[in-house]
């Protein structure tokens, strides 16, 4: 499985987005146990200081029995204490002497916090929604009674839940700061990496072959070296990209030329010689009397007949002269008869338009280029058909060769280099000089592809190169 890829600007942004969610996730547990719990702490201890204080006042009052005393004590309290949502007072017995609540005493709380040890308990209530801590304080050790203050926490806990929201806040707002200046600071700091992943894709582009633009320069640091440095680079590789185009080309038709030289020598001189031999042959055979020489003449003249079939066949294929007479498709068109003929490969041949008039040079260098990719399918195809199609599409000449044979990994052609087929790389190169191109598609067992697409503009230009 392929790892994707970050980019070290959003590492950046990550490692500063989880720093500060880490600080904040720990400035929140720092104030929770610096701030709130202690502060909630030393308030439960002034609130059992109360309750204790309460327990001591009422001593007498319950001792006399004066219920307008404690009733008093308990509303003083109730109304001293912000926090305070009721006050009441029990005897030993569980009966409710005194309280602030003014709809009746909850029965529910009369036994809160009570317990056989006579201490002070701390008991956690819902009442009304409202979280509460009952603080139960015994009167004399709970021998005479017991005091009940109920405090309101909701206050302690909205004011934790603000601070808490304040620093939340705090903590997107710096995030968003920091995201801000990691970005900007991420962009200069890559902005140089940037630049080095160009020069490499453009440097990938020259390797293939393709037009490249100069890479910006401006600054004095290593970079901008490099980035000088590779448009230097650029430069020469271009010119010597050229260079070769064009010797290429030249290579092609210099090689096209000679086999025209080749094939007109063969027909004046050898064709000729070997016609004239045939008919003092023939006149030989005739004015023979002895029936053993006429038979030994009429085998030499089927010697010669093959010879001169031979050397008409060799012409053709060296350099056909169907090429120049009669037009590039019905040269393209004898090319797959050829292949019938010597290989047994039958050849579809389809011509979707032929008013098009190509320059000889440029002709010459397609045709070069449609027989290489036919004589590789008899090659390498392993297959007996192929296909041929010559069609205009999109202001372009598409010369397609297709075949259903064996396949082969074009990655792989291309990595083990130009020796691994030669061939096809000077047609390539030669056919950029006309601002063609050679495309492969194949897969193993799927067959072959091969496209030759050449710019219309390109065709009637007298074979003068488009740079």
């Amino acid at each position: 499985m392929q790892s994707r890829y970050v980019s070290l600007r959003s590492r950046l942004l990550l490692a500063n987005a989880t720093i500060i969610v880490g600080l904040g996730i720990l400035l929140l547990l720092i104030m929770n146990a610096a701030f709130s719990k202690p502060i909630l702490k030393e308030l439960q201890r002034h609130w059992l200081t109360t309750t204790q204080r309460l327990a001591d006042d009422v001593v007498a009052p319950i001792l006399t029995r004066d219920e307008l005393a404690l009733r008093a004590l308990a509303f003083d309290n109730a109304g001293s204490i912000p926090d305070a949502r009721y006050v009441f007072v029990t005897d030993e017995r569980g009966t409710v002497l005194a309280h602030t609540f003014d709809s009746g005493f909850p029965a529910d709380l009369k036994d809160v916090g009570r317990n056989v040890n006579n201490e002070v308990t701390k008991t956690e209530l819902m009442i009304s929604r409202e979280r509460v801590l009952d603080i139960c304080a015994p009167v004399l050790n709970g021998s005479i009674g017991w005091t009940h203050i109920g405090f309101s926490q909701e206050a302690i806990h909205r004011d934790s839940t603000r601070l808490v929201t304040l620093v939340a806040l705090s903590i997107v707002v710096a995030l968003i700061l920091q995201v801000l200046l990691t970005a900007a600071m991420a962009t200069l700091i890559t902005r140089p990496m940037r630049r080095v992943r160009t020069l490499a894709g453009q440097v990938r582009r020259i390797g293939q072959g393709k037009r490249t633009d100069p890479v910006d320069v401006r600054g004095g640091h290593e970079i901008g070296e490099l980035a000088a440095a590779y448009n230097a680079m650029r430069e020469d590789l271009q010119a010597y990209q050229l260079q070769l185009r064009t010797l290429a080309s030249q290579l092609a038709l210099v090689e096209e030329k000679q086999r025209r030289h080749i094939a007109s020598e063969l027909h004046d001189r050898v064709g000729q010689t070997i016609l004239t031999a045939k008919m003092k042959l023939e006149g030989m055979e005739a004015n023979a009397e002895d029936p053993d020489q006429a038979r030994q003449l009429a085998r030499v003249h089927e010697l010669m007949d093959t010879v001169i079939k031979d050397t008409r066949s060799l012409i053709f294929e060296i350099s056909p002269p169907v090429l120049y007479e009669v037009g590039f498709a019905a040269a393209l068109e004898w090319l797959c008869d050829q292949m019938k003929d010597r290989h047994g490969i039958r050849i579809e041949f389809s011509d979707a338009d032929t008013s098009i008039d190509i320059a000889e040079d440029l002709s010459v260098i397609l045709f070069q280029a449609v027989r290489e990719l036919l004589f590789n399918v008899a090659k390498h195809a392993n297959t007996d058909s192929a296909s041929l199609s010559l069609q205009v599409t999109d202001e372009r000449l598409r010369i397609t060769v297709r075949d259903n044979g064996s396949g082969f990994d074009v990655a792989s052609r291309h990595a083990a280099g130009p020796d691994a087929g030669y061939g096809l790389f000077s047609i390539r190169e030669a056919l950029r000089r006309f601002d063609g191109d050679l495309t492969l598609q194949s897969q193993s067992d799927l067959g072959t592809t091969a496209t030759v697409s050449v710019e219309i503009g390109s065709i009637a230009d007298n074979g003068e190169a488009t740079e």
